[in-house]
């Protein structure tokens, strides 16, 4: 599961994660809980592959 904070992905540049950033927008500034199958599911939305997802996802958890 990983775990990243609202804002930090409704902030975000990266065109292809845009409609993640969009999806965002309904939780304030609360933490979001991905499991497993919501990062296929997001990938799928995104058109990018679960891994490279989840790598992108990593490095906007750093501060």
């Amino acid at each position: 599961m990983q775990v990243i904070h609202a804002p930090r992905l409704r902030d975000v540049d990266d065109p292809q994660l845009k409609p993640l950033a969009v999806w965002a927008k309904a939780y304030g500034n609360e933490l979001i809980r991905l499991t497993p199958d919501a990062i296929n599911a997001a990938a799928a939305l995104c058109e990018v592959s679960p891994d490279w997802l989840q790598r992108r996802l990593l490095k906007l958890q750093r501060f």
